[in-house]
């Protein structure tokens, strides 16, 4: 357990009801009942506004029970906070981190994801048990694919933290979609006249574009899109037996079989050539997701 401070501010009067509201410092809250006064007497009592803005937490509840025949209550509170928990899932692909209130819910998560995967990347019959069935499932993976999953408490810290003059993010996060979207525009005008065989100035320009669109949903108030897996990286390929896996001699994407399935692996050997030449095999026939699979690694069909 930890213990944080914070301040609290109740508020009361003629036409104002009673309202209480939680801040982390008292500048803070006498800044919230100066923001009060001055909507409220800026009309009717203008010559008032100069004593507003000079005031101090001590004479601001004075002015705030003269402006409108009420009292104004800040007091310190200490509150006592359980450990948060972290929970962690680490794959070939990357790593998700999420936080919860509880260890409780960390586990739920991992539960969720074992019974999710469990008829694609287990053989034996599923346990009954939640949790017999995450702990066989992670132990498996965690050998076969190096996939973990662990859980590690936050604990919350109390104390004075200096504030920074407010910043107008809004206006910042539209000046830097603005910047993207002009050297995205520029990259895509000089496309052609660079080598890109193994395709990561085509991957960067894919980042930029859904981090812009990412921008432009935000904005305009409407929820994330879905995240996409990429091509060759996602359940389709692992349903095949391959994926694209980076080669960590030269750090570029390859065309490899899964390890975990046996289409393309047969006592223990992993046979990647046969993996390449099914994906270049549909890509003949006609398939745009192996077409584009190649694309990826700068291998021809």
């Amino acid at each position: 357990m930890s213990t944080i401070t914070i301040w609290t501010c109740t508020t009361e009067g003629d036409n104002c009801g009673t309202e209480t509201t939680v801040h982390a410092t008292q500048g803070e809250a006498v800044d919230y009942v100066r923001a009060a006064l001055r909507d409220i007497l800026k009309n009717r009592r203008p010559e008032r506004l100069a004593a507003i803005a000079a005031a101090t937490a001590e004479n601001i509840k004075e002015l705030w029970e003269d402006a409108v025949d009420g009292p104004c209550i800040i007091e310190e509170q200490s509150v006592t906070l359980p450990p948060f928990a972290v929970a962690i899932y680490e794959t070939r692909y990357g790593d998700e981190t999420r936080l919860y209130a509880n260890t409780d819910d960390a586990q739920t998560w991992r539960r969720e994801i074992a019974a999710e995967n469990w008829a694609a990347r287990m053989d034996e019959e599923r346990p009954a048990d939640a949790d017999e069935t995450a702990d066989a499932y992670f132990h498996h993976v965690g050998e076969a694919r190096g996939d973990f999953f662990r859980v590690e408490e936050l604990e919350m810290i109390g104390g004075t933290v200096p504030v920074a003059p407010a910043q107008d993010w809004r206006q910042i996060a539209r000046d830097l979609a603005g910047a993207l979207d002009a050297c995205t525009h520029q990259i895509g005008q000089m496309r052609g006249m660079f080598d890109d065989e193994d395709g990561t100035i085509a991957e960067a320009v894919s980042d930029a574009d859904a981090a812009s669109e990412a921008y432009r949903r935000a904005a305009a108030g409407l929820p994330a899109a879905p995240a996409l897996q990429p091509i060759g990286q996602d359940d389709r390929a692992c349903s095949e037996g391959w994926g694209l896996f980076e080669n960590s001699d030269t750090g570029r994407l390859e065309i490899q079989a899964d390890a975990e399935s046996s289409i393309f692996v047969r006592d223990g050997v992993s046979h990647d050539d046969e993996a390449e030449a099914f994906v270049k095999a549909k890509a003949a026939e006609g398939s745009e997701y192996h077409a584009a699979a190649l694309a990826r690694v700068g291998t021809a069909q």
